[in-house]
């Protein structure tokens, strides 16, 4: 385990007075890990979402060309019927599983984007991603998220579930450059922002 600034304090402190160890309170390693997987989500899901349709339907994905998405694609009508490509007007639903990679990260993602004809203001993204940050690694479960289509939009709504070191971290997002994270760790309550990449 990788140990803060803070945490090596405490331990020091406890082992000058003799008093045993304690676990540090400070959990900045995984909030850190979570932040980068959370943005690396965010551009996996903007690339996905660029590459399974028209250029004109990845306008929201500015600021991922630096991503590689490596994913097989599937097309899927309201029925429920494959199709062999994208269509404007008919594709309701896209899959992508496969994996991301950029800046030395590798992400898995297993996604699930619905709403994805044309006249939709908005696409619906589910599924979950895979990656190792700051040496950990974070499984993420994507609930919900509400993507506007038009650039620079960031989720109106939806959660992030985050797992790091056996602790469950949700992210929340509100339409703003701006996610919350909320988490308890040993009996506290702690919150820190995430800011995601846009215009």
């Amino acid at each position: 385990m990788r140990w803060s600034l803070a945490g090596l304090a405490i331990l020091a402190a406890a082992c000058a007075t003799g008093n045993p160890p304690t676990a540090p309170t400070e959990f900045g390693v995984g909030e850190r890990a979570v932040a980068q997987a959370v943005a690396r989500t965010w551009k996996s899901l903007l690339r996905v979402h660029q590459q399974a349709a028209p250029a004109a339907l990845g306008a929201t994905a500015q600021g991922v060309e630096d991503l590689v998405c490596g994913v097989v694609v599937r097309y899927f009508n309201a029925q429920g019927q494959e199709q062999a490509e994208y269509d404007q007007v008919t594709t309701a639903r896209v899959t992508a599983k496969g994996t991301c990679a950029g800046s030395g990260i590798t992400t898995t993602v297993d996604l699930t984007l619905d709403d994805m004809q044309w006249s939709r203001p908005s696409f619906l993204a589910n599924g979950t991603t895979l990656g190792t940050y700051d040496g950990l690694s974070v499984h993420g479960e994507a609930k919900n998220l509400r993507v506007p289509r038009q650039p620079c939009a960031y989720p109106t709504g939806g959660e992030l579930v985050a797992r790091v070191q056996g602790i469950s971290i949700t992210v929340i997002f509100n339409g703003t450059a701006t996610a919350t994270a909320t988490y308890s760790r040993a009996g506290e309550n702690v919150s820190f922002a995430i800011p995601l990449e846009g215009c």
